[in-house]
């Protein structure tokens, strides 16, 4: 278990991740690693009102891992303005390696 830390920056949301973030990661018999990183972000949402997002964030790589990597997200918010657009919509993360962490990237897929 890896405990992590961070700052989000985006058109819809600002805020931090709060602490208890953890990114778990397990190899199984056939190499296959599975990443699953659960965390809470509290900040302010489009329309500037307090906010909480918590995500579940899976992914599945061979054993060595290549960069970016690739992970489906789960989002659950208490705010108005943006709990209609992740409950309902589909999205994609990228994890692309900065100097001493990882920056997240959230893509919605379109269908």
């Amino acid at each position: 278990m890896i405990p992590f830390s961070g700052t989000v920056k985006g058109e819809i949301f600002n805020g931090h991740v709060l602490p208890g973030g953890v990114d778990t990661q397990t190899v199984d018999i056939n190499g296959v690693r599975h990443m699953s990183a659960r965390y809470m972000l509290e900040g302010n949402d489009k329309d500037g009102e307090p906010c909480k997002i918590y995500i579940d964030n899976n992914g599945w790589f061979p054993s060595e891992m290549t960069m970016p990597f690739k992970t489906i997200p789960t989002f659950f918010t208490d705010s108005k303005a943006l709990a209609s657009y992740l409950h309902s919509n589909k999205f994609r993360t990228e994890g692309h390696p900065q100097h001493g962490g990882v920056t997240i990237k959230v893509f919605e897929i379109c269908s």
